[in-house]
């Protein structure tokens, strides 16, 4: 195996004759299919798989549920809304914001220390519902507000770094076929 090292400082180990044979008469499935035969695909796909869908859980569940439970908690049906249109403000300026200084930053950094810090934020919430009042006495349907654009804010980080670290996880001739893949599962996933 061998090891390279990308423009951004990314290291990659590769075969040395894993160049795949392209056959210009065979069809895009027949070419998947002979992928999928592969360790080399397979296993980057699985990972960019759990990754991809992994950042993105806790910004679907906020979103799709914010509203029902900012009023289950004690807001008015119109209040609950306009919190959750305020609390996804923060993750669109952020993710705005990432391109100007995306590179400066390693991936990894990028990845792991939102989503610990969207751990500790979950764990919050899990107090805030269970026990009433977190942040100096704020009712639990503010301070749920208040967490979840925390939380989407963290969010924006470690999915934008998702999306520029799946790509890397494939080889060369496969970075296309499995982005598209990850991006499809990701889309089809999404509204369930």
């Amino acid at each position: 195996k061998t090891v390279s090292t990308d423009e951004n400082g990314n290291r990659k180990k590769f075969e040395e004759n894993d160049d795949v044979p392209i056959d210009p008469d065979q069809s895009t499935i027949g070419f998947a299919r002979e992928r999928f035969k592969n360790g080399q695909f397979v296993r980057p796909l699985l990972l960019g798989l759990f990754v991809q869908s992994f950042v993105h859980l806790d910004d679907w569940l906020w979103i799709s549920y914010s509203t029902h439970i900012f009023g289950k908690f004690g807001m008015t049906m119109g209040t609950a809304q306009r919190a959750s249109l305020f609390m996804s403000l923060p993750q669109a300026f952020i993710s705005l914001g990432l391109l100007s200084c995306f590179e400066d930053f390693t991936r990894r950094s990028l990845l792991l220390l939102p989503t610990l810090f969207s751990v500790f934020i979950g764990i919050l919430a899990i107090l805030a519902v269970n026990f009433g009042k977190v942040l100096a006495g704020m009712p639990v349907a503010s301070t749920l507000a208040i967490l979840a654009a925390m939380d989407l804010s963290a969010a924006a980080v470690s999915g934008e770094s998702a999306y520029a670290i799946v790509p890397e996880l494939f080889l060369p001739d496969d970075k296309i076929l499995g982005t598209a893949i990850v991006g499809i599962a990701q889309d089809a996933i999404l509204p369930f």
